[in-house]
């Protein structure tokens, strides 16, 4: 019995030893991490904000799309960038694409436009250039607005002045209060992000470098 028990007193003293010899590796890889984030702090910083900073950047400007849409019946693939689109609205069959600068399409003329005539399924048009979920917001059937290009008043969305003249009304537009509310919290947050972005992330990531510089010289 002395020597069963013996034996099982060795056992769980040999499994004990084992953990503590794995668990000093642990800590051993975790001391050498630490020295190097104690060492390279600001470098790591810095690379998490560019991190940080290009992730947010696809919120406020997503990667471009192509979409299939004519101009003076001419059909053509145009690269867009979303955050380049004012809003798309629905007319019958036909949606108008609005953009804040004139593009030409790929391969095609030469001629320039700032507004596509497309009709392609809104709801798949929405899927394509509402890919972060964040930048558009669906004010009224068929009218798509991106937040970036409009201001509320009361409840009419009133757009930016854009040097075009489309056929539809684009701004001065009546919505409901549960397309305000959703317009104001888009809003809100796109002028948040964007503030981060354009100054305090900006500055943050500029005084690292700038630190960095001076530590190689």
């Amino acid at each position: 019995m002395k020597d069963k028990i013996l034996s099982g007193l060795k056992k769980e003293n040999s499994r004990l030893k084992t953990k503590v010899r794995q668990l000093q590796t642990v800590i051993r890889h975790q001391k050498v991490t630490i020295d190097e984030y104690e060492t390279n702090w600001h470098l790591k910083l810095f690379s998490d904000l560019e991190v940080l900073l290009q992730q947010y950047t696809l919120f406020t400007n997503p990667l471009p799309v192509k979409i299939k849409a004519s101009f003076k019946n001419e059909a053509a693939f145009y690269e867009v960038k979303p955050a380049n689109i004012i809003g798309v609205f629905s007319k019958g069959r036909t949606k108008q694409i609005l953009l804040d600068r004139a593009i030409s399409g790929i391969g095609g003329s030469a001629t320039q436009t700032n507004i596509l005539y497309t009709e392609t399924n809104f709801g798949e048009l929405q899927k394509v250039i509402n890919q972060s979920k964040f930048l558009f917001c669906l004010v009224k059937r068929g009218v798509l607005i991106n937040v970036k290009h409009y201001g509320l008043e009361s409840n009419f969305l009133f757009a930016n002045s854009i040097d075009i003249t489309p056929s539809v009304d684009y701004s001065n537009i009546k919505i409901s209060k549960k397309a305000a509310n959703e317009f104001i919290e888009k809003k809100k947050a796109f002028d948040n992000i964007n503030s981060l972005q354009n100054n305090q992330l900006r500055d943050i990531l500029a005084k690292i470098k700038k630190s960095i510089t001076s530590f190689e010289k």
